[in-house]
């Protein structure tokens, strides 16, 4: 019974890792995700400051 502990929280705590890992991985890939949003909005935004400044507004 002892061993069976011992190899089913090894298991658990290597299906943790992993876990872990991937859930790091999917944070990183949101934070360039966001990152690009952010360019594009900034962008956006410029363009309508310049289309402002165009009119005279």
């Amino acid at each position: 019974m002892n061993e069976n502990f011992k190899t089913l929280l090894g298991i658990v705590a290597f299906v943790a890792v992993l876990a872990f890992f991937a859930k790091m991985d999917y944070v990183a890939e949101l934070e360039m995700e966001n990152q690009a949003l952010k360019a594009k909005a900034d962008q956006c935004q410029g363009r309508r400051m310049v289309y402002a400044e165009r009119r005279g507004a």
